[in-house]
């Protein structure tokens, strides 16, 4: 894939999870191009993006709203965190499956 199309794919997927901006900042495109230098592969990406959408949406109803996303570069922890742990391929599908559920 070349470089732009990683970036494109990575904004697009981000920005279709709740709580993203409509149009990506300057930032998340640049971070989005230095995942893709540091070999960061898509399907983790996307994985944390899920993962980050269903922690926020099963927060107690009793929890104070979160702020809306902002910008890509709030993943980058949890992206860091997921390139140093294998993690369960049955996991990731259970979160695929509920980040799609959060969806519909």
């Amino acid at each position: 894939m070349t470089r732009n199309g990683y970036i494109q794919h990575v904004l697009r997927f981000y920005l279709n999870a709740p709580d993203t901006p409509d149009k990506p900042r300057r930032g998340d495109r640049t971070l989005a191009g230095q995942f893709q230098e540091q070999g960061v592969p898509l399907d983790l990406i996307e994985h944390a993006i899920a993962l980050a959408s269903l922690r926020r949406a099963l927060r107690p109803a009793s929890a104070d709203p979160l702020e809306p996303i902002r910008s890509l570069a709030y993943l980058r922890p949890l992206i860091e965190q997921l390139r140093q742990t294998d993690a369960d391929p049955s996991y990731r599908h259970y979160v695929a499956e509920r980040y799609a559920s959060l969806k519909v």
